[in-house]
């Protein structure tokens, strides 16, 4: 079984995207993140 803490090769990738890809919203903190998940309910 792989350690869940080292990311592998897709998981790897998509963080790499993520960081190209500068429209992503980025949150302050958790809280903030939940408010905006939830900003249409």
């Amino acid at each position: 079984m792989e350690d869940a803490l080292v990311p592998n090769a897709t998981t790897i990738e998509a963080m790499r995207e993520s960081r190209r890809r500068k429209g992503l919203p980025r949150y302050a903190s958790v809280q903030a993140l939940f408010d905006g998940l939830h900003a249409d309910d």
